[in-house]
């Protein structure tokens, strides 16, 4: 059936990389206690306020229930894919993917390279893979989409996926005979309070998750291939908010010192007060990013939690 819709100081950070580099951000692999790591909360980061008075009209996505918006928006996100190594546990492989608990609701965002590390590393960090409500994609490369047709496969989930409408039909169509597929091209509120960024980006194109919590926007990268700060710019725009957290993989494993400190003050200048940058960052941008931003770096990779509201 085709049910496809429009619509953180540290020389040696103590994550592990794996030496991997592909031109696609395509890799292999790696082989963490789990400890909840609390972000942006009010006693320690005050609301932030928007760097950009531009909007972006967002529309309202229909594929689920209507649910009212949670007084008091915190977010719980659980770093399930990553390349970089927390939780000593669990595998490391290259690509990403964050399970992230909004209230009653769960958003699975990207599905990693392998079906069986993404389910393995859940059922390690004991996250409930019924309870997802919706799967993003962030863009088109094998290390952020492999691990989605196992996973429905496998489990028989069958939540809504939100992947930008430049997808292939090679990746669309085995997906929409599984589950509804969602074809994005601007800004979408997949559920009240997250939302996607819309497409981004001009050769390799993406999407981002931005989450309103009561300390501003949470933003969730896949690769930056559109780079890091137009994706937090375009999150502002959506929501009228400024920035507790942008985390993810940055793409900067070839990007010079001094443009990657360009970078971070521009990141300063949007008013972004976190940062969390793993997967495809590459050590060096992760060392500068955590000289730079010091306890306001929180260190990421799979098996991270952190909680943000």
């Amino acid at each position: 059936m085709d049910t496809r819709r429009s619509a953180r100081p540290c020389v040696a950070p103590a994550a592990t990389l794996i030496a991997l580099l592909a031109t696609s951000c395509g890799g292999t692999d790696a082989a963490g206690s789990t400890t909840p790591v609390t972000v942006a909360t009010s006693s320690t980061v005050g609301p932030v306020a928007a760097t950009t008075a531009t909007t972006w009209p967002v529309a309202t996505a229909t594929t689920a229930a209507p649910i009212e918006p949670i007084e008091e928006p915190s977010v719980r996100i659980t770093i399930v894919y990553d390349n970089v190594v927390y939780d000593e546990r669990l595998t490391g492989d290259w690509g990403f993917a964050a399970y992230i608990e909004y209230g009653d609701r769960v958003v699975l965002f990207d599905t990693g390279a392998d079906a069986a590390i993404l389910m393995n590393n859940m059922g390690l960090l004991g996250v409930d893979v019924d309870a997802i409500d919706v799967i993003v994609l962030s863009h088109h490369h094998h290390d952020h989409t492999g691990g989605l047709l196992g996973l429905l496969q496998e489990t028989g989930i069958t939540p809504a996926v939100y992947m930008p409408a430049s997808f292939s039909a090679a990746i669309r169509d085995p997906v929409a005979a599984l589950t509804t597929v969602v074809d994005v091209t601007d800004p979408v509120e997949i559920v009240p309070g997250i939302f996607t960024t819309g497409e981004l980006g001009s050769g390799i194109i993406e999407q981002a998750l931005v989450v309103d919590t009561d300390q501003g926007n949470v933003v969730v990268a896949g690769c930056s291939h559109p780079g890091i700060a137009a994706m937090v710019r375009r999150a502002q725009e959506v929501t009228g908010e400024g920035t507790a957290l942008a985390l993810g993989g940055f793409h900067l494993l070839s990007t010079a010192p001094d443009e990657i400190a360009s970078l971070i003050s521009e990141l300063r200048d949007l008013g972004v007060q976190q940062v969390g940058p793993s997967h495809c960052t590459g050590e060096e941008a992760i060392v500068m990013f955590a000289e730079a931003y010091g306890d306001d770096y929180v260190e990421s990779g799979v098996g991270r939690v952190i909680v943000v509201g």
